[in-house]
């Protein structure tokens, strides 16, 4: 979670994940 860009792809994928 130290990563900026890792955080980012999770932050994402969690938000499609949400939606679905």
């Amino acid at each position: 979670m130290r990563v900026s860009g890792s955080a980012s792809s999770q932050d994402i994928i969690s938000r499609i994940n949400s939606k679905n």
